[in-house]
């Protein structure tokens, strides 16, 4: 019978990588008041956790978790990352680097919903904050406008996340000219992104 005690099981949570705390939307502290509230059911029959009782718990997490079941899993490899195998710094597969974006991309989905104004949808909101950013009004922003709009959205990542989105969209809204110049700086065609 594999068994984890309770207080074992919550030392192996680093909440200073949990997502909110990475996207600088939540204070760790909040984050791990959050964390132990969801887990204090974990806490009872003295202090020993099993397999079944830790499954039950988490289904009910996943059920009220407010993205998709892969921003899900990367909340839980990044939150009990110690017990998962370390990403190395420069290669992640296109698999974990696609859940990374994704998680971005919720953030942002729900940024854009509260920034929603009067008779605007999410995409007109979008549009908006990316031309406020598109100050030589071309249509395509390079990477630090990018980053910066998404920061004036309240998205805060990591640099590298941020830059697999940007990349990721970019190679989604290429143009003729960045197609026919390898070289060219890499721009979003944000009509396209929203």
């Amino acid at each position: 019978n594999d068994v984890i005690s309770y207080d074992s099981f919550m030392s192996l949570i680093t909440y200073d990588k949990h997502p909110s705390v990475q996207c600088g939307q939540f204070p760790v502290k909040y984050v791990q008041e959050m964390i132990k509230a969801a887990l204090s059911s974990l806490e009872k029959d003295g202090n020993q956790i099993t397999y079944d009782r830790f499954k039950a718990c988490f289904r009910g997490i996943a059920a009220g978790y407010p993205y998709n079941t892969d921003a899900f899993v990367t909340f839980i490899q990044l939150c009990w990352s110690g017990v998962f195998k370390k990403v190395n710094n420069d290669s992640i597969d296109e698999q974990e680097a696609e859940q990374y974006v994704e998680q971005i991309e919720a953030m942002l989905a729900e940024k854009t919903r509260q920034k929603v104004k009067g008779s605007e949808n999410e995409s007109k909101t979008l549009l908006r904050l990316f031309k406020h950013f598109d100050l030589k009004e071309v249509e395509y922003m390079e990477y630090q406008q990018f980053v910066d709009t998404l920061e004036s959205f309240g998205v805060m990542a990591p640099k590298k996340e941020l830059s697999m989105m940007f990349d990721k969209w970019c190679k989604k809204t290429q143009n003729k000219e960045n197609k026919a110049n390898e070289n060219a700086p890499k721009r979003l065609y944000y009509r396209e992104f929203v």
